[in-house]
């Protein structure tokens, strides 16, 4: 995808031009500037050909299929692939996808990735790594998060990740963490799924989007550019659906499922008195009262021991 393209995208997808996350504009975003230039704008969006009607804008062309190119690269917003707008309890959704992943057997394994915009590496999991039996390499890679938190990564693995609906294939270099990211999302998200065409709800890149899952594998720029198709249909008001070569993904803000208040409902059971004979009775229920019944009951009725009465 050419800069043009990816300017494009960003604008239509209305990501930050600075951390190419969702939610924010560049005024407000705290990732790290242009690494070339030093403006506001993402390294993956820069140009080196001047172009003053562009603001705030560009791109990082790292090559990180070595561990000694990926040992000087920055991960722009590893620490930001979660992000949520609290005062609303809506949830920024991330790009994530179920794909397929090669074993050092050459079987494939599916794990659940995130796409992410503003990072210049690929990661993934010590405990998949060693599940699938990978070979890894030693490496000392520097990691630059948000607000320029610094972390190490000392080993890297090669393998091959596909797509479940085409041929779409990556032969990359990861690198091992021993976590990406907690849960994305964070809390379930309110999505009512027959809202989403039955066509693509079978194509959708990852079918629990809306459940907090583990993620095994974040997939950086490079391949987030590349997944990403043109076609974008929409959804609700703030979010669409949009299509990549890993399947449909949601996009935008979907709200929270919160819990709300408590709800519960009062059991009454009529006991009836021991005969003289102490013949036992079965215990039969006699009325179920929904908690706006509640007060009624508790202001007009008396249970006297053994049977309830009507308060005078």
């Amino acid at each position: 995808m050419s800069i043009a393209d990816r300017r494009n995208f960003v604008s239509k997808a209305r990501l930050c031009f600075n951390c190419l996350n969702y939610g924010h504009q560049v005024a407000a975003c705290l990732g790290s500037s242009c690494t070339k230039c030093g403006q506001r704008h993402n390294t993956r969006l820069h140009d080196n050909a001047p172009i003053a009607s562009v603001p705030n804008s560009k791109s990082v062309t790292h090559d990180l299929s070595s561990s000694e190119q990926a040992s000087s690269a920055q991960v722009l917003c590893v620490e930001s692939v979660y992000s949520k707008a609290t005062e609303s309890q809506m949830s920024v959704m991330l790009a994530t996808a179920v794909i397929n992943i090669q074993d050092q057997a050459g079987q494939w394994r599916q794990c659940r990735a995130v796409l992410d915009a503003g990072s210049q590496m690929h990661f993934i999991t010590y405990f998949i790594a060693k599940s699938l039996g990978l070979k890894l390499n030693s490496t000392s890679s520097s990691i630059i998060g948000v607000g320029s938190m610094t972390s190490a990564a000392q080993s890297a693995c090669k393998t091959t990740v596909t797509s479940r609906f085409s041929d779409y294939t990556i032969n990359t270099t990861f690198h091992l963490l021993p976590v990406i990211v907690q849960s994305l999302p964070s809390q379930p998200v309110n999505c009512n799924l027959s809202n989403i065409p039955p066509r693509i709800r079978q194509l959708l890149a990852d079918p629990q989007f809306h459940v907090p899952g583990v993620v095994d594998v974040l997939l950086g720029a490079d391949i987030f550019f590349d997944a990403f198709q043109q076609r974008k249909l929409p959804l609700s008001h703030c979010s669409s659906l949009i299509q990549t070569r890993f399947g449909w993904i949601v996009s935008g803000r979907l709200p929270f499922v919160t819990s709300g208040s408590t709800h519960s409902s009062l059991a009454v059971q009529y006991v009836r008195p021991p005969s003289h004979n102490h013949q036992r009775r079965q215990i039969t229920p006699c009325c179920v009262l929904q908690p706006k019944n509640a007060d009624t009951i508790d202001k007009t009725t008396l249970f006297t021991g053994d049977r309830w009465q009507t308060k005078k």
